[in-house]
């Protein structure tokens, strides 16, 4: 469980950096600099949430008898597909 723990972080340490270097080129090459920028804030918050939440649900699912775990997985992948729609809604 702890090497799951670090690969997240480091999953999460990569969406930061390449957010980060995103933005600023971003925000350097684009007509509309705020517009760009809270896009990306949104998309890497997003992204952030998506991977934790895949995280625990995995994690709970490896914990659960295989019907279970098979319903419960369905469920939280139908959820996260539920918040990425509304996150491209909302952009």
């Amino acid at each position: 469980m702890d090497e799951a723990k670090k690969t997240l972080k480091e999953i999460i340490m990569g969406i930061l950096i390449v957010a980060a270097i995103e933005t600023i080129i971003g925000a350097i090459i684009s007509d509309y600099p705020l517009n760009f920028i809270l896009g990306e804030l949104l998309g890497t918050i997003a992204a952030v949430v998506f991977m934790v939440n895949l995280f625990k649900s995995l994690d709970t699912a490896l914990d659960m008898d295989k019907e279970s775990a098979v319903r419960y997985s369905r469920k939280k992948a139908v959820l996260r597909m539920i918040f990425l729609a509304a996150v491209i809604f909302l952009s």
